[in-house]
């Protein structure tokens, strides 16, 4: 029974992403297309966050205290002092009608398409080692869940078919555009509704956390469940260093 309700929780959530971005599409492909609106857009920047980041900050919290506060802090910064630099990127890449990264270099260069081959091929060789990272998350959180049903140890066979499925779904509402330039807001949409579910997630961790802390008999308990956390951080060669990487993360 238990292991009934893990799989029609996981087949609901799928249909419930598919669903927002295949009305979204077909909204916005009546005229006048709808816009997305700024809370979309503002939400849909949680991208950053994946699924790793569930475990990686709660976990680097608990270890190393403040440390996890450069990895998030860096794109914040980033993206508010070097706001003028992406409006030109993206102002040169609707120009240029392309879609990639791989493609707005290329276009800066000529229309060059070795260099466009050489900068898809290292944009690849550097994002596998991050999807196998989220892979592992998946099959980490499926391991967990299912710990003790009918279904445990099908961790491989389910995170073969979440690719599978994810894999599609960036086909279908991200990569089919003949027009580079055109916003994708289904995907976008599905992005923002994924990203209320992860913010929903780390808060009720945080406050499953407040509330271990409140019941904890002494305060000496308070500061030694908190550990690296009741100091300040401290902002030394390794906190710039982090902070520098994950400003350059996007």
């Amino acid at each position: 029974m238990y292991a009934l309700i893990i799989l029609s929780l996981v087949a609901v959530y799928m249909a419930v992403l598919f669903a927002v971005a295949w009305r979204s599409e077909r909204r916005s492909a009546r005229p006048p297309g709808r816009r997305i609106g700024p809370w979309a857009y503002a939400l849909s920047l949680a991208i950053y966050c994946t699924s790793w980041t569930y475990y990686g900050a709660v976990g680097t919290a608990a270890r190393n205290g403040w440390e996890y506060l450069p990895i998030y802090l860096g794109p914040i910064i980033g993206i508010v002092v070097l706001f003028t630099i992406w409006r030109r990127i993206a102002s040169a890449a609707k120009r240029e009608n392309v879609g990639s990264i791989a493609d707005f270099i290329s276009s800066r260069y000529g229309k060059s398409q070795g260099l466009g081959a050489l900068v898809a091929g290292v944009a690849i060789v550097g994002s596998i080692p991050y999807i196998a990272l989220q892979l592992k998350s998946m099959s980490m959180a499926w391991a967990l869940v299912t710990a003790g049903t009918s279904i445990a140890g099908s961790e491989r066979l389910t995170v073969s078919v979440i690719a599978v499925a994810l894999a599609g779904f960036t086909i279908l509402f991200g990569a089919r555009r003949p027009d580079l330039t055109e916003h994708n807001r289904g995907l976008i949409r599905a992005i923002a509704v994924e990203s209320v579910v992860k913010l929903a997630a780390l808060v009720a961790v945080a406050i499953f956390a407040v509330i271990l802390l409140l019941g904890a008999p002494e305060p000496m308990a308070i500061e030694r469940a908190l550990g690296k956390l009741a100091a300040p951080p401290e902002i030394d060669a390794r906190f710039i260093a982090i902070l520098l990487v994950s400003t350059l993360a996007i």
